[in-house]
């Protein structure tokens, strides 16, 4: 439990352009698996 305490209270020092930053790194991640795999567009869940 000290570990997601301890998380939480850095969370908390996280302003919008810190979360807009890791949103950003997520889509360019995201693009470039789309671009490596193409495969992962047409799964059927």
């Amino acid at each position: 439990m000290k570990m997601i305490s301890f998380f939480n209270q850095r969370l908390k020092l996280f302003t919008i352009w810190d979360i807009k930053l890791v949103q950003l790194a997520a889509m360019f991640v995201l693009i470039v698996l789309i671009k490596f795999f193409p495969q992962i567009i047409t799964l059927n869940i």
